[in-house]
Formats: C-alpha cells, structure tokens, sequence
C-alpha cells in the first residue's frame, strides 16, 4: 500500500485477496469515515479516455455500513464516481462522509467482483481517487476488501517510413501474481514491421519521465516483473532490428521524451496500425 494514504482502519490484509498474497482491508471498527486515498496525483491524458477499475469484496450490516469511491482534482474537493454494476444498496445512517439514502456498497457480498468507474470527466486534468468507508455499527460481519485497482488509459505511439513498429495501443493490462507484477498486451496488426518488445520502468509520478529499460528483447506478449522493490508504472514499446515506437503522449498531447538508454532508434511520426 505504499501508493496509498490511510485516514481511519485502513490496513495491508493477507485473509482475503483476488489475486496475489494482499488487499487492502476496512473493518467494521471504530466508528466513523475511512479514507483509503491515493497519495500521488495522476495527469490524465486529452486524448485518450481513462479508466479506473477495481475488485471489491464486502461483508457488512446492510445499510449500516457502507462504501464508495470518489475522485478529486485538487485533493480538496471530492465528487462520487459512478460505477458499473451500480451500487448495490444504500446507507440508512447519516454519516459526516455518506447520508442517509445515499448509494453505496453495503451488505453481504462474498465473491469478488470487479468495477469499472466513469473517470472521463478529470480528462486533461490531475486525479486521485479514493474510496470512502463509513462504519455505524461493529458487529459479527468483517468488513470491506478492495484489490488489483487499475487506471489505465493505454498508450498511443506512432512511427515514421515504410519499416514502422507500430504500436500496442490501448492494450497494456497490469496484474499481481504473488509479489510480481505481471504486464500483457496485443500486438500491434496492421502493417507494422515488429519482432520484439521493449519494456521501460519509471518511478512516479509519471511526468519524471525517469524510466529506464528493463528488457530490450521481450518476444511474446507478457512479461513479469519479479519482486518490485517499489511501485512503478510501465511503458511496453514495439521494436525491429531498426527501430523502436513512440513512448506514447503526454496529458498536454506532446510525445514523451525516448529513454535516456533506449533500446533502438525512436520513429513515431507516422502511425501503421
């Protein structure tokens, strides 16, 4: 959880997960509200559209405790996201963070489920996102899980001439297996002239632009990164013998800088695929 801050129970929980060994855990005690928030801003792109998905797992009181997921552009002010499927139930209690009536994740739930929410509205804009447990009554129930949270907005590259690599568009998939993180994509199509990937690493935020190569010579569809010492984001780049893609464009439409060790020659003026 080390790109998450907690206000209230929030913790790291090994007796439920979807995938992998953890996730993160509200119980059904003290209460009160529960923030389990987003510590970095995100800069969300113009030009693609942007996704927030998430696993959640739930066995509470009905009505009397109850979730829900909000973003913010400022950190200050907090909008509540719509979600698919919807909400499953409402709050009966007035809370300083949720109402009376109010839609929210409550009841007892036991099979995982994932969601997607409607982030479209902060595109061009900064996000974070948090999810917000309020907790009126401690009882024999256990509490709210969430896991694998992903927001993605995929990549977009182009290359230049008649031997371009293409691009892997908006296809990259993150996932845990155990401690790794585990990466997958489509390939490129169309005309594209590619025989390899490569794979790049930064720290965040994102806007450091301080990724370096972890492999120049990924020939199938799915790499894992073993023991992440830390959180990172990725950046999976089409190669051939000549060339490498674009590494995609920024929030302000302009392309990213090529890696200060890259694998190949950067071409991304042209797109093939």
């Amino acid at each position: 959880m080390s790109n998450w801050s907690i206000t209230g129970s929030w913790t790291w929980n090994s007796s439920q997960s979807h995938s992998g060994t953890y996730s993160a855990y509200g119980p059904i005690s003290p209460s009160g509200c529960h923030y389990l928030t987003l510590s970095n801003f995100l800069s969300m792109p113009t030009n693609l559209t942007p996704t927030l998905k998430f696993y959640k797992r739930i066995d509470t009181m009905s009505g009397w405790n109850g979730g829900k997921v909000e973003a913010s552009s400022d950190g200050i002010n907090w909008v509540k996201l719509n979600v698919t499927p919807n909400y499953n139930g409402t709050k009966t209690f007035d809370e300083p963070c949720m109402v009376n009536g109010e839609a929210c994740f409550t009841g007892s739930a036991t099979s995982w489920i994932q969601h997607t929410a409607d982030i479209s509205s902060f595109i061009g804009n900064n996000l974070k996102v948090r999810f917000t447990w309020a907790v009126r009554w401690t009882s024999i129930y256990n509490g709210w899980w969430i896991d694998d949270v992903e927001i993605g907005w995929g990549s977009q590259c182009t290359t230049q001439n008649s031997n371009l690599p293409g691009s892997i568009l908006n296809t990259l998939h993150l996932s845990k297996s155990s401690n790794n993180i585990v990466l997958t994509w489509n390939e490129p199509g169309g005309s594209c002239s590619y025989n390899m990937y490569g794979i790049y690493r930064g720290t965040f935020p994102v806007n450091q632009y301080n990724y370096t190569f972890r492999s120049c010579s990924i020939s199938n569809t799915n790499y894992t990164d073993e023991n992440p010492a830390e959180s990172y984001y990725y950046l999976v780049v089409p190669l051939n013998n000549t060339y490498e893609s674009s590494y995609g464009l920024d929030s302000n439409t302009s392309e990213r800088p090529a890696s200060l060790n890259p694998c190949r020659s950067q071409h991304n003026t042209t797109s093939c695929n």
